[in-house]
């Protein structure tokens, strides 16, 4: 059967358009053309969706790069192949630089049938990783999602049903106590109330860990400031936190995914740098930019990757991942002796 095909010609010379439309419904191509010459006919042609751009090299009102600028500007995916009566090397190398799939002759349209079935079959190929990588990213965020609200109901359950329970403890034992001073066992009361206020301060302690309630009703910049300075209190840790408005708040999404990286680089400060001192920033300009910066030990980052990626620390594969799933960057800078800095970017559109 043929193939259905609607190509795109930018050409001013009506003759060689036909010359090519012919080659291509020789090669068994079902062809349905369009010829421009303009950019403004070009640019509306554009909304029909081309399967193909077929385009002269250099025409007395538009030319070639300028189309693939059009795309690139617009963020098309469409296979492009410059068809022009001369050639020179560097016109072929620039072309294909800014995004041509091929660069013919006109007095070689033999070739321009394999051509074009090279330039679909790649954007069949990219196509199809394209849409690989969406579901792969729709499954990463609903992993991310549904931990989050595992993380919130696990949270839950320790403060309202584990926590109040002992809390009931402690208190029939604190009435206990006072009820009858002289028992013997009132050192062991004693010793069992201090236990269990103990126990009380670790669930607590786990229940913020898991899903602080500052982060969804105040949001990101209050959740970090207060994760931050209870950091600072637990460690005797020099911290300083500083921050820009924001507002609108950002996505939920973005809120939680910045506030895990946050977490995940302090706990590893706090665990293995050494550090006397943190900062930790939070910029809105072009970008949404979370920084965490200390004075600790250091490490080799390259090792670092290597050995996560073996297996041995999940720590920063999971921070670099959740940075890739809301769309940003997470850059690691730092060396034995040299202190550590951590910086997430967010495109400002993509956070809102």
């Amino acid at each position: 059967m043929p193939q259905p095909l609607y190509v795109l010609i930018l050409e001013d010379r009506p003759s060689d358009a036909e010359l090519m439309i012919r080659e291509l419904r020789a090669a068994g191509f079902e062809v349905d053309a369009r010829r421009v010459e303009t950019e403004a006919d070009f640019a509306a042609q554009l909304d029909a969706a081309p399967d193909l751009i077929l385009a002269d090299y250099s025409l007395p009102q538009f030319d070639a790069l300028a189309a693939l600028f059009l795309l690139h500007e617009r963020n098309l995916d469409i296979p492009f192949i410059v068809v022009t009566g001369s050639a020179s090397e560097e016109a072929a190398v620039e072309c294909m630089r800014r995004g041509a799939s091929d660069y013919l002759l006109k007095d070689r349209l033999a070739r321009l049938a394999s051509a074009v079935t090279r330039a679909l079959e790649q954007k069949r190929l990219r196509d199809e990783k394209r849409r690989a990588e969406e579901m792969s990213q729709s499954l990463a965020h609903r992993l991310f999602e549904a931990q989050e609200r595992e993380r919130r109901a696990i949270a839950s359950e320790l403060h309202d049903e584990i926590g109040q329970a002992l809390t009931a403890v402690k208190i029939n034992l604190q009435t206990h106590l006072q009820a009858c001073p002289n028992i013997a066992h009132s050192r062991e009361l004693n010793d069992s109330i201090a236990l269990i206020e103990q126990i009380l301060q670790q669930v607590r302690n786990l229940s913020l860990d898991l899903r602080p309630s500052i982060l969804d009703d105040f949001g990101l910049v209050a959740a970090l400031r207060w994760y931050v300075k209870r950091l600072g209190e637990r460690t005797n840790v020099e911290t300083q936190f500083e921050a820009d408005e924001i507002e609108p708040r950002l996505a939920p999404m973005i809120e939680t995914a910045l506030f895990r990286i946050a977490q995940a680089a302090l706990t590893n400060i706090a665990r293995h740098a050494h550090a006397t001192r943190i900062v930790v920033t939070l910029r809105a300009a072009r970008a949404i930019e979370l920084t965490i910066r200390d004075d600790g030990v250091g490490f080799d980052v390259t090792d670092a990757f290597d050995r996560a990626r073996q297996g041995a620390s999940i720590g920063l594969l999971g921070m670099r991942e959740r940075a890739m799933l809301i769309g940003g960057k997470l850059e690691i800078e730092s060396a034995p002796q040299r202190g550590t800095t951590v910086r997430v970017r967010v495109p400002l559109e993509r956070a809102r």
